[in-house]
Protein backbone atom coordinates (compact mmCIF):
# COMPACT_ATOMS: atom_id res chain seq x y z
CA UNK A 1 0.00 0.00 0.00
CA UNK A 2 1.38 3.33 -1.03
CA UNK A 3 2.35 6.20 0.78
CA UNK A 4 -0.51 8.28 -0.55
CA UNK A 5 -3.01 5.65 0.21
CA UNK A 6 -2.13 5.14 3.71
CA UNK A 7 -2.45 8.62 4.31
CA UNK A 8 -6.09 8.95 3.10
CA UNK A 9 -7.38 6.31 4.79
CA UNK A 10 -6.33 7.18 7.72
CA UNK A 11 -7.72 10.71 6.90
CA UNK A 12 -11.07 9.01 5.84
CA UNK A 13 -11.35 7.04 8.90
CA UNK A 14 -10.49 9.95 11.20
CA UNK A 15 -13.26 12.11 9.29
CA UNK A 16 -15.99 9.69 9.39
CA UNK A 17 -15.69 8.86 13.15
CA UNK A 18 -15.83 12.30 13.84
CA UNK A 19 -19.34 12.49 11.34
CA UNK A 20 -20.34 10.06 13.21
CA UNK A 21 -20.06 11.12 16.91
CA UNK A 22 -23.75 13.33 16.10
CA UNK A 23 -25.14 9.95 15.29
CA UNK A 24 -24.22 8.43 18.38
CA UNK A 25 -25.03 11.52 20.46
CA UNK A 26 -28.66 11.20 19.20
CA UNK A 27 -28.62 7.68 19.46
CA UNK A 28 -28.40 8.10 23.08
CA UNK A 29 -30.72 10.95 23.96
CA UNK A 30 -32.67 9.76 21.27
CA UNK A 31 -35.77 9.06 23.84
CA UNK A 32 -35.17 12.67 25.55
CA UNK A 33 -35.72 14.27 22.18
CA UNK A 34 -39.18 16.33 20.98
CA UNK A 35 -41.22 14.33 18.30
CA UNK A 36 -40.66 17.84 16.30
CA UNK A 37 -37.61 19.96 15.98
CA UNK A 38 -37.82 23.53 14.53
CA UNK A 39 -35.63 23.40 11.52
CA UNK A 40 -35.66 26.58 10.10
CA UNK A 41 -37.61 30.05 10.26
CA UNK A 42 -39.13 32.03 7.14
CA UNK A 43 -39.21 35.69 6.38
CA UNK A 44 -42.39 35.99 8.10
CA UNK A 45 -40.88 34.10 11.24
CA UNK A 46 -43.09 31.43 10.99
CA UNK A 47 -40.95 28.04 12.28
CA UNK A 48 -41.20 24.68 10.25
CA UNK A 49 -39.97 21.32 11.96
CA UNK A 50 -38.68 18.63 11.35
CA UNK A 51 -39.40 14.78 12.78
CA UNK A 52 -36.83 13.92 15.87
CA UNK A 53 -35.45 11.01 13.40
CA UNK A 54 -35.15 13.05 10.37
CA UNK A 55 -33.04 15.43 12.86
CA UNK A 56 -30.92 12.49 14.03
CA UNK A 57 -30.49 10.07 11.50
CA UNK A 58 -31.26 11.70 8.26
CA UNK A 59 -29.52 14.71 8.48
CA UNK A 60 -26.06 13.87 10.19
CA UNK A 61 -26.39 10.84 7.15
CA UNK A 62 -25.84 13.41 4.34
CA UNK A 63 -23.36 15.11 6.05
CA UNK A 64 -21.29 11.74 6.08
CA UNK A 65 -21.38 10.88 2.74
CA UNK A 66 -20.72 14.56 1.65
CA UNK A 67 -17.72 13.95 4.05
CA UNK A 68 -16.77 10.54 2.08
CA UNK A 69 -17.38 12.16 -1.14
CA UNK A 70 -15.09 15.05 -0.23
CA UNK A 71 -12.45 13.32 1.15
CA UNK A 72 -12.29 11.09 -1.87
CA UNK A 73 -12.17 13.55 -3.94
CA UNK A 74 -9.16 15.58 -2.05
CA UNK A 75 -7.19 11.91 -2.52
CA UNK A 76 -7.63 11.88 -5.87
CA UNK A 77 -4.55 14.43 -5.66
CA UNK A 78 -0.79 13.64 -5.77
CA UNK A 79 -0.43 14.59 -2.62
CA UNK A 80 -2.99 15.36 0.31
CA UNK A 81 -1.77 19.52 1.16
CA UNK A 82 -2.96 20.92 4.27
CA UNK A 83 -5.57 22.62 2.17
CA UNK A 84 -7.02 19.52 1.38
CA UNK A 85 -6.13 17.86 5.00
CA UNK A 86 -8.82 21.30 6.46
CA UNK A 87 -11.27 20.89 3.38
CA UNK A 88 -11.81 16.93 4.27
CA UNK A 89 -12.15 18.14 7.97
CA UNK A 90 -15.00 21.37 7.15
CA UNK A 91 -18.02 18.78 6.85
CA UNK A 92 -17.21 16.63 9.81
CA UNK A 93 -16.46 19.97 11.99
CA UNK A 94 -19.91 21.42 10.78
CA UNK A 95 -21.83 18.24 11.42
CA UNK A 96 -20.38 18.11 14.74
CA UNK A 97 -21.16 21.62 16.12
CA UNK A 98 -24.12 21.90 14.45
CA UNK A 99 -25.58 18.35 15.95
CA UNK A 100 -24.23 18.80 19.33
CA UNK A 101 -25.38 22.32 19.85
CA UNK A 102 -28.99 21.31 18.80
CA UNK A 103 -29.04 18.41 21.04
CA UNK A 104 -27.85 20.20 23.47
CA UNK A 105 -30.42 23.31 23.44
CA UNK A 106 -33.09 20.35 22.61
CA UNK A 107 -32.70 19.07 25.95
CA UNK A 108 -32.03 21.85 28.08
Amino acid sequence: MSEKSKNSNKLLLLSVVVCILPIAVSIIFYNKLPDKIPQNFNISGKISYTSKFTYAFIQPGIFLIGDIISVIIASLKTKISAKAFVFSFIIPCVSLLLGGEMIYYLLK
